[in-house]
C-alpha cells in the first residue's frame, strides 16, 4: 500500500536537493570557513562532530584538505599562487571548474602539509572521513531510500550543481569584483601554525 504524497515527487526532489545543498554550505560556511579555516569561532565537540558528519555525507570533502586550499588561497590571493583565482583565471573558469581546481590543489602534499598542519587525520578520519565516497555513497543512499531510486538520484543531482554553481559564485563573482588582494592576504602570507 502505497501512501499518497502531498507534493508531486519531482517537486518533491527538487526541494530535497536544494534543502541538501543549502544544508552543505552551511556546514562549508560555519565549520569548513569560519570554524575550521579562519578559527574565527570555536564550535562544541559535538557540533563540530555532527558538521563534520554533514560535511562526508552531504560532499564528500576532508576538512584538512579544503582548509589547506582555503588558507592558500588567503595566502596567495589574486596573486601567482592562488589555487583559484578569478583575475587569473578567468571568471567563467573559476564558475565552472572551481571543485576540479579545489581537487587538484586538495591533491597536493605540499599545500594541505603547510597550511593544515594544525588538522593532523585523527581516528574519525583515518577510520571513517577520509573515505569521501562512502559518505556520498550513504547520502545519496538515503535520498534513494527515502524518494525512490529516480527521484532520489534526481535529487541528489540538483544538490550537486546547486552546491557547486554557487560556491563556484561565491569565488567567481565575490573575489573576482574586489578591488584587489584582500587584506587577508597579508596577514596569512607567513604560513599557518
Amino acid at each position: 500500500m502505497r501512501i499518497p504524497s502531498l507534493v508531486p515527487a519531482p517537486l518533491a526532489a527538487v526541494i530535497a536537493g536544494i534543502l541538501v545543498a543549502q544544508l552543505a554550505t552551511l556546514a562549508t560556511t560555519v565549520y569548513l570557513h569560519r570554524a575550521s579555516a579562519h578559527r574565527a569561532l570555536k564550535l562544541r565537540p559535538p557540533l563540530a562532530f555532527s558538521f563534520r558528519l554533514i560535511t562526508w555525507i552531504c560532499v564528500g570533502i576532508k576538512p584538512r584538505e579544503w582548509v589547506a586550499v582555503h588558507r592558500k588561497h588567503h595566502a596567495f590571493t589574486d596573486v601567482e599562487g592562488d589555487p583559484h583565482s578569478p583575475k587569473l583565471l578567468g571568471w567563467v573558469r573559476v564558475q565552472l571548474t572551481n571543485a576540479a581546481l579545489y581537487r587538484r590543489e586538495a591533491r597536493n602534499p605540499a599545500t594541505v602539509g603547510r597550511y593544515a598542519k594544525d588538522m593532523p587525520p585523527d581516528w574519525w578520519d583515518r577510520n571513517l572521513f577520509d573515505r569521501p565516497y562512502l559518505g556520498l555513497g550513504i547520502g545519496i543512499g538515503f535520498l534513494i531510500v527515502v524518494l525512490g531510486p529516480i527521484w532520489g538520484l534526481t535529487a541528489a543531482l540538483v544538490h550537486t550543481v546547486s552546491y557547486l554553481m554557487s560556491n563556484g559564485a561565491v569565488n567567481a563573482v565575490a573575489i573576482g569584483s574586489a578591488a584587489g588582494p584582500t587584506t587577508t592576504r597579508r596577514a596569512t602570507s607567513a604560513g599557518w601554525p
